[in-house]
């Protein structure tokens, strides 16, 4: 883990974060496939926010909602002004959850 992420993690754990996926501009609501939101998220041409509660140290973060990677161009993870890039590590279909990783 880089030491922006580790710095940013020990600021706020546990905390609230927000979670940012963004699409690709061209594709259509249907290519960007079913996405299950739980809770308040804003959904713009091409991206969508939500918030994520950070778990570890290691900076997993969980956010509500099933989210397919494969449609997904980008993730960011916000810490107040900063922007850490993030990957899907795992989404249940189940649960309709994720966690994207810093």
């Amino acid at each position: 883990m880089s030491d922006a992420v580790g710095a940013a993690v020990e600021k706020v754990n546990p905390s609230v974060v927000l979670v940012v996926l963004r699409y690709p501009e061209s594709a259509s609501p249907q290519q960007r496939g079913r996405i299950i939101i739980m809770g308040g998220s804003s959904r713009e041409k091409g991206r969508k926010t939500m918030p994520g509660i950070v778990l570890d140290e290691q900076g997993h973060v969980l956010i509500a909602g099933n989210v397919d990677a494969d449609k997904v161009e980008r993730v960011e993870v916000w810490v107040g002004d900063s922007e850490h890039r993030a990957r899907i590590v795992k989404s249940d279909d189940q649960l309709a959850m994720t966690i994207v990783k810093m």
